[in-house]
């Protein structure tokens, strides 16, 4: 899984307006390999299916299965929010 959350500017919410990773900090229920929830904040979207342990855990936050599964953001101090975009293991499918 991979998370941007985007800030409110003006009136209008464009891709470029997402919270730079740096001042995120994230957790999960459990971490599968090496698939560890920081991964899911490090702006990198899996670009197809993942053909190994290895290609996933650099592109996504993976938890061993256990339920039940959650992540975490903290994003530092008070922001609005105005969306949250998750992507999947297969490019947001």
């Amino acid at each position: 899984m991979n998370v941007h959350v985007y800030l409110r500017k003006s009136t209008c919410v464009l891709d470029a307006n997402f919270l730079p990773t740096t001042h995120v900090t994230a957790t999960q229920s459990s971490t599968y390999y090496k698939c560890g929830a920081m991964h899911a904040v490090d702006d990198r979207i899996l670009q197809g299916p993942a053909v190994n342990d290895a290609q996933l855990c650099h592109s996504c936050s993976v938890t061993n299965g256990k339920y039940p599964s959650w992540l975490q953001l903290d994003l530092g101090k008070k922001y609005l929010v105005d969306g949250v975009r998750v992507y999947g293991r297969d490019n947001g499918k």
